[in-house]
C-alpha cells in the first residue's frame, strides 16, 4: 500500500516569508483528505510541493516507496482546456506519447465520457461547452491514468450549487472505483464533511497543522444531511476559531492570558 507521508520544516517564499513551518501530514493509499484554512495560508503552495511541482523547501515529501512521484493528477480551480485543442486531444494531453493512440486509453476516455455524461463530445472543443462541462472535462482527464494521488484545488470553486452536487458526486463515484488516495483544498468546510474521510485544518500563516479529524458519518453523505449539518455545527461550537486559524476564541486565549499571570 503506497502512503503519502508529507514533512515540511519550512516554506520560505522568495520576498523572505514564511509560507509554512512545521507541516506534517500523512494519507493512507485509497483515504480521501479534505485541507481547510485560512485564505493566503499556503494551501496550494502545499499542494504544488506534494505534486513536485514547487521543489524550493526544506523538508521531506514521499509517496509509496520512494521519494520520486509517479502517477499524480492536479484538478485546479478552474478547467484549463487549452481553447485550440479539442476534448479528445485536452484529454490526450496527460497521457504519454506512445499511449495516445493506443486501444486500451481511447477505450478509457470513451468509457470516462460516458461515466460523467459525455458522450459524442471528444471532437467539440473548449469554447462550445458549458463551465460545468468543462470541469467534467477535466475530471476525465484527471482520472485517464488511474492515478495512485489525486491533488485539488477548490476543484468545485464557483459553480453554481446543482453543477457542484453532480461533480461532487460523480468525483466520489470514480475514487470509489480508482481507490486513489485523494487531497482536496477546499474554503467549504460543508464540503470536507460531506466528501471526506478526515479534515485536515490549518493554522495562519505560516501554515502548520491545528487539528487532524476524522469524520465517522457514513457515506454516502449529502451537503444537506442532518447528520452533516449537525456535525459542522458542533465543530464551530468546539473550535469557534478554527476557520480562521486558531483552536481557540478570543475569551479563551484571555482566560489563559489571565490565568498565566
Amino acid at each position: 500500500m503506497s502512503s503519502l507521508v508529507v514533512d515540511i520544516d519550512s516554506k520560505v517564499y522568495g520576498n523572505g516569508t514564511c509560507a509554512i513551518s512545521g507541516l506534517h501530514i500523512t494519507a493512507k493509499q485509497g483515504e480521501f483528505v479534505a485541507i481547510v484554512g485560512p485564505s493566503g495560508t499556503g494551501k496550494t503552495t502545499l499542494l504544488n510541493i506534494i505534486a513536485g511541482i514547487d521543489k524550493q523547501f526544506i523538508g521531506n515529501m514521499k509517496f509509496g516507496e520512494s521519494n520520486t512521484n509517479k502517477n499524480i493528477s492536479f484538478m485546479f480551480q478552474d478547467s484549463r482546456l487549452l481553447p485550440w485543442l479539442s476534448v479528445q486531444k485536452n484529454i490526450e494531453i496527460v497521457l504519454d506519447r506512445h499511449d495516445r493512440n493506443s486501444v486500451e486509453k481511447q477505450s478509457r476516455i470513451a468509457e470516462l465520457l460516458q461515466k460523467v455524461g459525455l458522450e459524442g463530445i471528444a471532437k467539440s472543443y473548449p469554447n462550445q461547452l458549458s463551465g460545468g462541462m468543462k470541469r467534467r472535462v477535466s475530471m476525465v482527464r484527471a482520472f485517464v491514468n488511474q492515478p495512485q494521488l489525486l491533488l485539488m484545488d477548490e476543484p468545485f470553486q464557483s459553480l453554481d450549487a446543482p453543477t457542484a452536487f453532480e461533480l461532487r458526486t460523480m468525483l466520489l463515484e470514480l475514487w470509489q472505483e480508482t481507490k486513489c488516495t485523494v487531497i482536496l483544498v477546499t474554503h467549504s468546510l460543508r464540503e470536507a464533511l460531506t466528501m471526506a474521510d478526515r479534515v485536515v485544518f490549518l493554522s495562519n500563516c505560516p501554515a502548520n497543522v491545528i487539528l487532524d479529524y476524522d469524520i465517522e458519518l457514513p457515506r454516502p453523505r449529502q451537503l444537506e444531511d442532518n447528520t452533516v449539518t449537525l456535525l459542522h455545527t458542533n465543530l464551530l461550537m468546539q473550535y469557534p476559531q478554527i476557520l480562521s486559524g486558531s483552536l481557540f476564541s478570543d475569551s479563551l486565549l484571555d482566560k489563559e492570558t489571565e490565568q498565566s499571570e
